[in-house]
């Protein structure tokens, strides 16, 4: 008798497991969320709170200012010519996300995994990337001034530019084209293997630290006036045609780069390495050596040869 009603309270608690009510997904003004959510252009500003899972959704033009996106996956997400102003996407996942156009201003993407994803003019003045990973990304022609990119890893991702930048005045009067800004952005410690820079607009930017290894990365016509590259590695980096004037190069190791018709006007050039580097063309007026290691492998405090 016992077993026959352990049997039948049994078969009462299946039957109520199949009846019960599934989990709804929460709803935000008209937006479902959950992976594959069709949010377009929804205006959700300081109401998104959320650190599920919203891979693959559709945030296409929506509205998302101080969205609450903490540890999310956003993998594969949609959010071209969203607005995240003051968003903060902290530890969250965009692997290959679309953010092409969108507004990042002032948003937090410490520690977010965007690897693989489009930042094509987007505009991130002010955006804190720390120790972000950037591998493979696109962010060309977007708009990086005043970013924090501590300790990120831009390997093989691909930043440049459409036009190469001039440089400021009194150097020239030229009207600056599209290109992409990191004008005033922090690269301290960051990893620039393989790293395509063409033509961007690193002025003041800080480099102390940066590690273009083991694959060199590629600076031509990139616009370095007044950058920090001190304590660097840049074996093997090419900077042809690029502005580097008032730049300082203190403990850097630019063993074999290439400098052809680099602008290198007032800079300070102190214990660092150029063997077997490329001088042809490029101009160092008023700048100054100070136990440089020159091309041909001689220890100097006198300009190297070009």
């Amino acid at each position: 008798m016992t077993s026959l009603r352990m049997f039948a309270l049994s078969v009462v608690l299946l039957a109520a497991m199949a009846i019960a009510p599934t989990a709804q997904a929460r709803t935000v003004n008209g937006c479902v969320l959950k992976p594959n959510a069709k949010c377009a252009s929804k205006k959700l500003n300081w109401k998104l709170a959320y650190h599920g899972k919203l891979a693959g959704a559709n945030f296409r033009k929506a509205k998302l200012r101080g969205a609450d996106l903490r540890d999310a996956n956003l993998n594969g997400i949609d959010l071209r010519s969203a607005d995240l102003t003051n968003a903060n996407l902290t530890g969250a996942s965009l692997k290959n996300a679309k953010l092409s156009g969108a507004t990042l201003t002032d948003a937090n993407f410490t520690d977010v995994n965007v690897a693989g994803a489009n930042l094509t003019k987007v505009n991130a003045d002010n955006v804190s990337f720390y120790g972000a990973g950037l591998k493979k990304a696109v962010l060309t022609n977007g708009n990086f001034s005043n970013a924090n990119f501590y300790g990120a890893d831009f390997t093989n991702a691909n930043l440049a530019g459409s036009n190469q930048p001039p440089p400021p005045p009194p150097f020239s009067t030229e009207t600056p084209k599209l290109t992409t800004n990191l004008i005033n952005a922090n690269l301290w410690g960051s990893t620039l293997s393989g790293t395509n820079l063409t033509n961007v607009n690193l002025e003041n930017a800080n480099l102390y630290g940066t590690v273009a290894a083991p694959d060199p990365a590629n600076f031509t016509g990139t616009l370095l006036y007044s950058a920090n590259l001190s304590s660097a590695i840049f074996d093997g980096a090419n900077f042809t045609s690029a502005f580097m004037h008032a730049s300082s190069i203190q403990i850097t190791a630019l063993n074999g780069a290439n400098f052809t018709n680099a602008s290198l006007g007032s800079v300070v050039i102190m214990n660092s390495s150029f063997e077997g580097s490329d001088f042809t063309g490029a101009i160092f007026p008023h700048a100054i050596w100070i136990n440089v290691v020159c091309p041909n492998g001689v220890l100097q405090s006198t300009p190297c040869a070009s």
